[in-house]
């Protein structure tokens, strides 16, 4: 059975953007591309969940994002 949500480092991998960049765009609300999930305990992390075929669709869109914002920090 094919795998639909991904942990942080398969989205990665699949799209070819760096773990952080994706949590961060998904943190800011830049794409709809998975889910945040609170800590669950205090003091935990959060766990983050990305959906496979949101990420495929929008790969292009994605890099874009970030082209443009390391364009704006020059």
């Amino acid at each position: 059975m094919e795998k639909l949500v991904l942990t942080s480092k398969e989205a990665s991998e699949l799209v070819g953007i760096p773990v952080p960049a994706l949590r961060e765009l998904l943190t800011r609300g830049k794409a709809d591309i998975g889910v945040i999930y609170p800590p669950k305990r205090k003091g935990g992390n959060k766990t983050y969940r990305f959906y496979k075929n949101k990420l495929l669709k929008e790969v292009g869109a994605l890099k874009e994002v970030l082209e443009s914002e390391e364009d704006e920090k020059k």
